[in-house]
């Protein structure tokens, strides 16, 4: 008998709107309000040999609203360093997250970021779907600034 297969597939996307409370050359300090939203899909899967194998899969999709903070410090015009946090929940129970890194800025407009991030939810449904996790690794981002 061949041993079953539990994989897990994630996606989160979070987009922010930003309101700089402070600003100057150095850095800057913003109050971040959003929305998170997660895919999880889940397939199990297993082989008996000639007796057959059985296979079933599931998947659950839901949002939050998160609000929380950016700190960035910039080392030279083009170049910064970044903290941000934020909380929140909706669909899940709590989620929260934590991320630093760097950003480079392409344009007055446009820059990307590379970080590590920390993530946690606590997923709770009617139906008996339950999931609490947390995630944490690689972050890349991309900004657009409307002002």
């Amino acid at each position: 008998m061949k041993c079953p297969a539990f994989p897990l597939n994630t996606f989160t996307f979070t987009p922010y709107f930003a309101y700089r409370i402070f600003g100057n050359k150095r850095g800057a300090i913003d109050l971040l309000t959003g929305g998170r939203y997660y895919h999880i899909g889940a397939k199990i899967a297993a082989n008996a040999g000639v007796a057959g194998g059985v296979s079933y899969s599931a998947s659950n999709n839901w949002a939050d609203f998160v609000e929380g903070g950016r700190f960035t410090l910039n080392l030279t015009p083009r170049i910064g360093a970044f903290f941000l946090g934020d909380a929140g929940g909706g669909g899940s129970v709590l989620t929260w997250q934590v991320a630093t890194g760097v950003g480079y800025r392409w344009s007055k407009r446009w820059s990307t970021e590379l970080g590590y991030r920390k993530l946690y939810f606590n997923r709770q449904t009617d139906n008996g779907f339950g999931l609490e996790q947390t995630q944490q690794g690689l972050l890349l981002g991309a900004t657009f600034r409307f002002k």
